[in-house]
């Protein structure tokens, strides 16, 4: 956490409020996270998100985060474009206990970020539910997800957290913030004619090793 921090600082980066939408697979996750980040605890068997849940936290100091919770159903997945066109980052919540969706989060996944409203927008990979035994690892997901594979302008990222204990929430924030300021660096370089190198990662670097045993 503490690295993470720093390197907000070092960025310079100050900003009222960022936006932020989860998007996923119904199951995944994404409502049982948001009720995590919101009140710090489990709740148990939070109800399916019919349409959205929205609220704003402060995470440190000089950051807000405005939280978009949406339904995965998928009737509701071609609506997710609308909610994340004007996002400071997406968050794709992924159940990494379930192997037999993966090739459907690929699509959706490949849907969203090929999509000309998400454009230079950085993706969040959450690989939720790591507390499972038979859970994927996030090395593991990242090649399930074929995410190499994607365009050299996707910005995206890997992390594993479990929503439900809370595990890995609080540093995935804070990443979260971290990615959003060095897209935006890069960004303003970019804009600029600013030859892009030390902000450059490799995909082994885009992808947070998992603590869970």
């Amino acid at each position: 956490m503490g690295n993470s921090i720093s390197n907000l600082t070092s960025y310079n980066f100050f900003c009222k409020q960022l936006r932020i939408v989860l998007i996923g697979l119904d199951n995944a996750g994404k409502t049982t996270l948001f009720y995590q980040i919101m009140f710090k605890q489990e709740i148990p068997s939070p109800a399916p998100t019919t349409a959205f849940n929205a609220k704003t936290i402060q995470l440190l100091k000089n950051i807000k985060l405005d939280i978009w919770d949406t339904t995965g159903s998928s009737a509701f997945r071609p609506l997710w474009k609308a909610y994340v066109r004007k996002s400071d980052a997406i968050v794709f919540v992924i159940d990494s206990s379930d192997n037999v969706r993966f090739d459907e989060a690929k699509i959706e996944l490949e849907l969203i970020v090929n999509s000309k409203e998400t454009k230079g927008i950085p993706v969040l990979i959450v690989a939720n539910k790591q507390d499972l035994s038979f859970s994927v690892s996030p090395i593991d997901i990242a090649q399930k997800l074929q995410l190499d594979s994607l365009a050299e302008s996707v910005n995206w990222h890997v992390y594993p957290i479990s929503a439900r204990h809370g595990t890995g929430v609080d540093d995935m924030l804070l990443k979260l913030a971290e990615i959003i300021a060095m897209n935006k660096v890069d960004l303003k370089r970019t804009k600029s004619g600013t030859i892009i190198e030390s902000s450059s990662l490799t995909s082994f670097e885009k992808i947070q090793a998992s603590e869970f045993v």
